[in-house]
Formats: C-alpha cells, sequence, structure tokens
C-alpha cells in the first residue's frame, strides 16, 4: 500500500501512487482501485483541459456515466478519510482507468466534513 499524507485535521492531503482508494458513483456503486499516477491532465468532451487529476486503476468494481461528482475515499488507522471527487473513466471504451480530483486541490475553497 502506498502513503497516505494528512493534516492536522486528519484530512488527507495527498496518496501516493500504489494507495488504495474507494470511490462511490451513483450508478456503479462501490468500487476500489489503486493509485497509478498524479497532476495528470484529461481533456473533456468539450475540449477543455482538467489539470491535477490523480489516476487509478481499478481493481474491484466498475465505473458509469453518472458517478461524476461522487466520493474517493481511504481507510487511515482504521478510519475513512475523503481523498476526492470522481472526474470520468475510461471503462465505457474498454479501459479499466478512473480519474478523480484529490481533496488538496479543492481544499482551500470548501471544508469537507465527516462522520462516523
Amino acid at each position: 500500500m502506498g502513503c497516505i499524507l494528512v493534516d492536522e485535521q486528519q484530512q488527507v492531503q495527498g496518496t501516493l501512487l500504489g494507495t488504495v482508494v474507494s470511490k462511490f458513483g451513483y450508478m456503479s456503486g462501490y468500487a476500489r482501485a489503486n493509485v497509478t499516477a498524479q497532476n495528470q491532465v484529461v481533456t473533456s468532451s468539450s475540449g477543455f483541459e482538467i489539470r491535477g487529476l490523480t489516476r487509478a486503476t481499478l481493481t474491484q468494481g466498475t465505473s458509469q456515466g453518472g458517478d461524476s461528482g461522487g466520493p474517493y475515499s481511504l481507510s487511515v488507522s482504521g478510519a475513512w478519510r475523503f481523498a476526492g471527487v470522481h472526474y470520468g473513466s475510461n471503462v465505457a471504451s474498454g479501459g479499466n482507468s478512473v480519474w478523480f480530483s484529490p481533496h488538496v486541490r479543492f481544499s482551500n475553497w470548501f471544508t469537507v466534513r465527516t462522520t462516523n
């Protein structure tokens, strides 16, 4: 498993290569993936470049249209922590990659609060 960087409020500030993340999508439900790349640039279907994404390879479950905006989380010392927001995947075209915006990219814009 990869290393997880957590700040003093226990918010995930980074996931290193090999980290296992869980995702939830409205259409596909739960899935798991291994982080395989950081700071990725993906061009949207409208031609916009989306920068700073994290790429992960699905190891369990899938991803479908309608999953965008769903949460990514990971376990830190037995507690689930928010890690990011789902952007998209290449599953429909036969791939097994998913991309998410890591929490560190927008942590200054708003605070994520979760409860057990």
